[in-house]
């Protein structure tokens, strides 16, 4: 359901933008955002948070997004990857100054780390086993 979200959550950032609203920072999360990082841009910082690698979706046009996360790297003030290969991909494709981008790697919690024993209710299931929380799209 995100598809009908996001339309509508870019409509409402960029009428503040384009009222001199007050967003001092904007994080965007996929170079779809693009548009809006370019109108936000001088009156709002724009941060970019990589959560994934874009390219590698299906039906994402591989080169679109490698495209358009380059030039939303480049208007960012800061750009945050979620793993040291994605940010130093970034850097050397896109030459970014290292300086404005940082990782923040999720599931860096120890107990993730470790490989762990499958819960009793599971255990008899054969793999692979997925599990979901929230909205798949």
């Amino acid at each position: 359901m995100s598809w009908i979200g996001m339309p509508m959550l870019l409509r409402r950032i960029a009428r503040l933008a384009d009222s001199g609203g007050d967003a001092a920072t904007i994080v965007v999360t996929t170079p779809h955002y693009l548009p809006l990082a370019r109108r936000a841009t001088g009156r709002s910082a724009i941060v970019y948070y990589c959560s994934d690698d874009y390219r590698s979706y299906a039906g994402w046009d591989a080169a679109r997004m490698a495209r358009d996360e380059a030039a939303l790297c480049r208007i960012a003030r800061l750009a945050i990857f979620v793993s040291e290969a994605l940010r130093a991909r970034a850097v050397t494709e896109y030459a970014l100054d290292p300086a404005k981008t940082r990782v923040s790697p999720n599931a860096s919690e120890p107990r993730f780390a470790e490989p762990s024993a499958k819960p009793a209710g599971i255990a008899a299931l054969p793999g692979p086993i997925f599990g979901a929380a929230g909205v798949l799209n």
